[in-house]
């Protein structure tokens, strides 16, 4: 599982970079844990900023787990892929 916590990692990171820029440049990917049957992954995130912000991002990314989820899975090759749920760190 840590492989594949280190291959999703810099990759949802990579996406929220280069697809979404303005709108995640408060937020950081801090850590991925996915489950061992690979069907659920929980990605912690930091947002810089005051509780109201960092409500706002999660909700904006909660919105966009699909095609996150999507561009993921175009990158990289896993027998299943998994459902991110994103909390704060």
């Amino acid at each position: 599982m840590i492989r594949v916590n280190e291959l999703v990692e810099p990759e949802l990171s990579d996406i929220l970079r280069k697809r979404y820029q303005s709108e995640s440049v408060a937020i950081t990917i801090s850590e991925v844990k996915v489950s061992p049957d690979l069907h659920d992954a929980r990605v912690f995130v930091s947002i810089i900023g005051d509780e109201e912000t960092a409500t706002q991002k999660l909700r904006w990314l909660r919105t966009k787990a699909v095609e996150i989820r999507e561009e993921v899975g175009r990158r990289i090759v896993l027998k299943f892929l998994p459902k991110f749920e994103y909390v704060l760190d």
